[in-house]
């Protein structure tokens, strides 16, 4: 790969999921670096999905039907898989036997037992995996992390986090809100939480407890349906338009 790297001067990636998570995160690294990172060819299911990715990054990447038909042909130094929760060990899986370095973003799948199988793959796979834990990149996280690896607060003994994501958060009106998809919030933002939590301490738990409450999933309205949409979308108190008055937006 070293050797190709030289001779193109590019790090070619492939993308699993381009949609507006995959397409961003694609479009960023290649502004971020001047162009050496491009975007080769991706994976996507949804024709409206690739088009309107593809309107927004300004990148065309070819698209193959497969994960496999996309590494049979291009050369590639590595790819992030971007698709919804529940598909993530079923991409990571296409990659068995080889040695392609991977980002996976997180949660690492949407039920315990599929994340610990991508944990078992991950263990036995012949690459690098790396899950893509954005957080730790926030300005005020990293200065954070400053002040606490400098002693600024002295010795911590105790930590709490808290997250508040309102019931109008655009995680209710996409895939995310359907707890099969997602894993339900203690896995699809918790993910965050616990990461930043690790990352600041520089310390892991030896042991785990988990409570939780079921406060929104739920109910008999359609998947499809949205707050542009909805009958309810003037009197209801978790539509867009009422909580951006709320703020005073």
């Amino acid at each position: 790969m070293e050797k190709d790297l030289a001779m193109s001067g590019k790090i070619r990636i492939g993308v699993v999921g381009f949609g507006a998570r995959g397409s961003t995160v694609a479009a960023n690294a290649f502004r971020a670096t001047g162009g050496l990172v491009e975007t080769a060819a991706c994976v996507e299911v949804s024709d409206e999905k690739y088009e309107a990715s593809c309107a927004a990054s300004g990148m065309r990447p070819a698209r193959p039907a497969t994960i496999r038909e996309m590494l049979a042909g291009e050369r590639l130094d590595g790819v992030i898989i971007s698709t919804p929760n529940e598909f993530h060990l079923e991409n990571l899986l296409a990659f068995e036997g080889l040695k392609m370095p991977l980002l996976l973003e997180k949660p690492l799948d949407s039920s315990y037992e599929k994340i610990c199988a991508v944990v078992e793959f991950a263990e036995s796979y012949g690459g690098p995996i790396v899950v893509g834990h954005c957080m730790r990149y926030a300005p005020i996280l990293r200065r954070a992390k400053e002040l606490l690896d400098g002693g600024a607060v002295g010795r911590v003994c105790s930590t709490q986090f808290v997250q508040n994501c309102h019931y109008g958060n655009i995680g209710y009106h996409n895939w995310r809100r359907n707890k099969e998809k997602s894993g339900t919030w203690m896995i699809e933002k918790a993910t965050h939480d616990l990461d930043v939590m690790f990352w600041l301490l520089g310390k892991v738990p030896e042991k785990v407890m988990a409570v939780s409450r079921l406060h929104a999933f739920g109910g008999d309205r359609p998947d499809t349906l949205r707050c542009s949409e909805c009958p309810e979308r003037v009197t209801c108190p978790e539509s867009f338009a009422n909580i951006l008055d709320r703020w005073g937006v």
